[in-house]
């Protein structure tokens, strides 16, 4: 009696990655707040998620004033909680690092963070070049390779881009 065979592919991921809507000159760094124009954006842009399918259990931000604000707009509009700022995603972040925070979770996330890390981590994951606008978002879908030592691509590829 033949059996069906079973697929031995690792279950797909997906990685939701968000670049902060635009912000204010003329503060610290850290504090500069969205501009009117960037709320509306993310706003626009929380409106587009709200009819897709969204796996993440939650939104992860930078610590920085315009990603919390950003993740909140968005948290809020499609009902996912806000989980705590992480200090690993400010703009001078590794990628590689995050990518092996990543590898090591295996989840499906949403982060909203910055450039010119946001770029770097979806080159590692997918070996394709973006260039993020404010309030863009990326949805990158894909397995983890058992065997990823940091040096090469990832299985992973930009599904959508808003």
């Amino acid at each position: 009696m033949a059996h069906p065979v079973q697929s031995l592919a690792a279950p797909s991921t997906q990685i939701l990655l968000m670049r902060h809507g635009e912000a204010a000159l003329g503060y610290a760094d850290a504090e500069r707040p969205l501009t009117e124009r960037g709320r509306q954006a993310v706003f626009e842009v929380a409106e587009d998620l709200a009819g897709l399918s969204i796996q993440a259990p939650g939104i992860l931000s930078s610590p920085l004033l315009r990603a919390r604000e950003s993740a909140g707009l968005v948290a809020e509009r499609l009902q996912l909680p806000l989980l705590p700022v992480s200090h690993a995603l400010i703009p001078q972040a590794d990628a590689a690092a995050l990518v092996k925070q990543l590898f090591s979770v295996r989840k499906s996330v949403f982060w909203v963070f910055h450039q010119p890390v946001l770029a770097e981590v979806v080159f590692i994951l997918t070996g394709s070049r973006v260039y993020p606008e404010t309030a863009g978002v990326y949805a990158l879908n894909g397995s983890w390779d058992e065997a990823w030592d940091g040096a090469k691509q990832m299985n992973f590829e930009v599904e959508w881009k808003l």
